[in-house]
């Protein structure tokens, strides 16, 4: 006999292909733009004025199509525009899922997707003028 009652529970490989994903996009992101950002401060002295500082110009190695910082801006870039879509339910999914069972890699999604909310926040409404010049 079947229990209606008991709340159907997602698979476990699931909720790992929702925190692999999660980390996957946030991880980049937040990774490669504030990273990116800081090393451009290291190099222009710390001044670096939206408009008038490219992103593209503290890339190492220039924007050869050989470089593989190249692809991680430009996959930034993509994020920066479009990763909203899934970064942020794949948070709320995530949050609930650690309502139910608590596990590092729920933990990790989670705030990795609030971190990623919160750069587009205050000073992270900056880092996208930059970003995105």
């Amino acid at each position: 006999m079947v229990d209606l009652a008991a709340p159907a529970t997602p698979a476990p490989h699931v909720s790992r292909w929702v925190v692999v994903a999660n980390l996957a996009l946030a991880g980049t992101y937040l990774l490669a733009v504030p990273g990116r950002y800081l090393l451009a401060m290291a190099q222009l002295g710390g001044h670096v004025v939206p408009g008038q500082d490219d992103p593209k110009d503290v890339l190492p190695f220039s924007t050869h199509w050989w470089n593989p910082f190249l692809y991680v801006h430009a996959l930034s870039v993509l994020i920066a525009l479009l990763g909203w879509l899934l970064i942020v339910p794949l948070t709320g999914w995530s949050a609930v899922l650690l309502v139910r069972r608590r596990t590092v890699g729920l933990v990790a999604s989670v705030v990795c997707g609030v971190a990623y909310v919160a750069v587009w926040l205050g000073y992270g409404s900056f880092l996208h003028t930059w970003l995105l010049d």
